[in-house]
């Protein structure tokens, strides 16, 4: 056993060992969404095409700032001038 751990076999697997976990690691990261609120976090991992996360994170950014604005502001109707 002593010999085999001063041997350089050893090192050459554990250097193979290190490559492959790197390239394993850069392959197949693992792309998420995170949705982080006061009370709750919220992770959706992504498998399909980023285009499509990109329109649901646009979806949820719209109705997030739908549901927080304070629901007693009056909004502004534009005044149409008729011209006689």
């Amino acid at each position: 056993m002593g010999a085999f751990i001063n041997s350089s076999a050893l090192g050459l697997i554990l250097l193979v060992a290190a490559v492959a976990l790197i390239v394993y690691a850069i392959t197949n990261k693992r792309r998420y969404l995170a949705i982080y609120s006061h009370r709750n976090a919220i992770v959706v991992f992504m498998n399909k095409s980023p285009e499509l996360y990109q329109q649901f994170t646009m979806n949820v950014l719209a109705l997030s700032r739908k549901l927080n604005t304070p629901s007693n502001t009056q909004t502004r109707q534009p005044q149409t001038q008729i011209q006689t």
